[in-house]
């Protein structure tokens, strides 16, 4: 995933939501999740946060909160005793976070390289603790995505103190879950979908826009695959990849409609996948009884776009 990432930011394509979130309900899932694992270590996990913090506001989310792990985690892995601390405040439509520890500590010239991708103290930090070292360069370029910036205050032994400041405006209680990018309504939809496609890397980058919908995913690697998973599963909707081992998109696709026929059932949304966008190939899969045609490189906006509007659709019916 970390490798993924920073792919995508250093082509340019990561794209950053805009939405209207609750911020100490985001940090506080946060804390929650790293709790077990400071328990683990007998570290104490404390959070606090100002009184003055707006009841939402505009931005990413998951993003934001993919920061906050990452620094949480870092300190916890990094701490043998004692505690790791998170401050949240609000200031001049600022986020500051701090996160600091009472763990090993870095000297100056680590602090130097810090952020550089691939980057711990030393190769014995690296044995010890594991990871791969992307974790903070990653954090680091989406506070700048973010137009925020990261400092770190740190000594060999005596612990480190983290601190982002991130601009986001405050939005209303009535914002959350309304909030948009440009003309992109965010919708959260609920469901199993499956995705049926024999890339590793597309299969997980459709489960991650599908999963942020809200929805629940399964993946298959070839046609004869998910028309067995769609004799034992009811989905709501299928990505079909068109080109596969084993068995095709455009068979499965009509083996799939011949089931839902003979057993009466409901049919799925059945969205082909192709990286062949020719003449005909549109009318190939309408034959078979899918119901939409989306090109590949697949994109962020047209899936959610087009998974959202079939979806919603299909509950109108």
């Amino acid at each position: 995933n970390d490798i993924l990432d920073m792919s995508k930011i250093e082509t340019g394509q990561l794209a950053l939501e805009r939405v209207a979130f609750d911020l100490g309900e985001t940090v506080k899932e946060v804390i929650s999740s790293s709790e077990p694992l400071a328990a683990s270590k007998s570290i104490l996990l404390e959070y606090h946060h100002s009184d003055h913090l707006p009841p939402a506001v505009y931005g990413d989310p998951l993003r934001f909160r993919q920061i906050i792990n990452n620094l949480v985690d870092n300190a916890i892995k990094f701490t043998a005793r004692g505690r790791v601390g998170v401050d949240l405040s609000y200031e001049n439509s600022t986020v500051v976070v701090g996160v600091s520890d009472t763990g090993i500590g870095m000297s100056q010239e680590v602090i130097d390289k810090l952020f550089n991708p691939f980057i711990q103290a030393d190769a014995s930090t690296t044995r010890k603790y594991g990871g791969s070292g992307l974790g903070l360069n990653i954090a680091a370029r989406l506070i700048q995505l973010m137009s925020g910036e990261i400092s770190v205050d740190s000594e060999s032994g005596k612990g480190s103190h983290f601190t982002i400041r991130i601009p986001m405006k405050p939005a209303s209680m009535d914002s959350l879950g309304m909030g948009h990018q440009d003309e992109d309504l965010i919708v959260v939809l609920a469901g199993k979908v499956l995705v049926v496609e024999d890339n590793k890397v597309n299969q997980m980058v459709a489960r991650k826009i599908l999963e942020r919908l809200g929805l629940e995913v399964d993946v298959r690697e070839d046609g004869a695959q998910a028309v067995e998973a769609v004799k034992e599963q009811e989905y709501k909707l299928i990505l079909m990849d068109c080109q596969m081992p084993v068995m095709d998109g455009l068979e499965a696709a009509r083996l799939i409609r011949e089931y839902e026929w003979q057993s009466k059932r409901k049919p799925s949304i059945i969205l082909a996948l192709t990286a062949n966008a020719m003449e005909g190939d549109r009318e190939r899969c309408m034959q078979v009884g899918m119901n939409d045609y989306i090109s590949k490189p697949v994109k962020r906006k047209e899936l959610t776009t087009r998974v959202r509007d079939w979806l919603l659709r299909m509950s109108a019916a």
